[in-house]
């Protein structure tokens, strides 16, 4: 998010040209299903890491490190073949449902 916030801000920073071009404008209209309130029925939520320093995750706004989490990542789906559940690095319990599909960061070997 923190990227994606970043070249928004810097998109409206161009010269007018730019920032007001019927482009920009259509990139920032939401779409009809982005005002249904059931949109996130079926959605995944990726919840930014409380492990991040500041500005980077959703902690408490005091530094954390966040170990040998390196940036960049790049975004898989997948799509679920069998029912799982499991625990996550904190013990929180996590399930997937057959056919559900998962959004996966992978670290970039670049």
């Amino acid at each position: 998010m923190k990227f994606l916030e970043s070249y928004c801000n810097k998109l409206l920073k161009c010269e007018q040209t730019v920032s007001q071009s019927s482009e920009v404008a259509q990139f920032f209209m939401p779409k009809d299903r982005d005002l249904q309130p059931d949109f996130t029925k079926n959605s995944i939520m990726i919840m930014l890491s409380e492990d991040l320093p500041d500005g980077e995750g959703g902690g408490d706004g005091t530094h954390q490190h966040a170990g040998n989490i390196t940036h960049p990542f790049v975004t898989q789906t997948y799509r679920c073949v069998a029912a799982y559940e499991t625990k996550d690095t904190k013990n929180r319990p996590f399930k997937v449902a057959v056919d559900e599909k998962l959004d996966v960061l992978i670290k970039d070997p670049a």
